[in-house]
Order: C-alpha cells, then structure tokens, then sequence
C-alpha cells in the first residue's frame, strides 16, 4: 500500500491536529480523533477550546493545554517539515483535564478528553 501526501489545510485551525500544523503530509484517523476531542470539549465549554487566528498560534495554545510539543513526549516530531521553522513554546505542562474538569463533570469523559488530545498522533485514544 503506498501512501498518499496530502495537504496539511484539510481542517478547520481550531480543530487542526498539531501534526498538520508541523506539515504532516502523511496521516489517517488520529486526525479526526483530535477533531472529536476539540468538538466534544466545545460542546461542555460551550466555546471551542482552541481559537488560534494564525497556525503559530494555534500551537501555542495547544501546547498551553496539551504540553509543550518535544521530542521525549513526541517521538519524531523533529522530523516534521516545519518543526524548527515553528516557535515552539518549552516548558508548558500538560493541563487537558485540570482547565476542562470544571465543565466536564464526568471523570469517563474527561479522561476520553484528555486520550483524543495527545500531541503524539501514534498514541491518541483510538478505541
């Protein structure tokens, strides 16, 4: 099977993944699990939850919520076209359930929450 390059623009920038946002040509459903988990998240906050104005700042506020995007939480990230033509913010911890769980009061959906929105594509909740 050989895999096709797409475009990285194919989502909406509040719903876009951080692999698009680093130029990931190359990816599947992970994508639109990062999608349902910034929707769902909309719909208890009743605002979404990331609204970036440029791609730059998109990643800012994804790592703001999600933890800085690193290669020790990332493997391969590195690799990724516009990884170093991006400024990524250091030092930023992971905050998903703490800034959602005054809305979510469910800890099942929080924690489904906080699966969908994993920066590492490979590792978000699936199944």
């Amino acid at each position: 099977m050989s895999l096709v390059r797409y475009t990285n623009r194919v989502v909406t920038l509040w719903y876009r993944p951080p692999e698009l946002l680093l130029g990931d040509r190359n990816y599947g459903p992970p994508v639109d699990l990062w999608g349902a988990g910034c929707i769902m998240a909309e719909m208890w906050t009743r605002s979404p939850i990331m609204q970036g104005n440029t791609e730059q700042q998109q990643l800012t506020l994804i790592s703001q919520l999600c933890g800085s995007i690193i290669p020790e939480l990332w493997p391969g990230v590195e690799s990724l076209e516009l990884y170093t033509k991006m400024e990524m913010p250091r030092g930023q911890k992971r905050k998903v359930k703490e800034r959602l769980k005054p809305y979510v009061k469910d800890p099942y959906a929080c924690d489904l929450l906080d699966k969908l929105l994993v920066l590492d594509p490979s590792k978000r909740y699936d199944s």
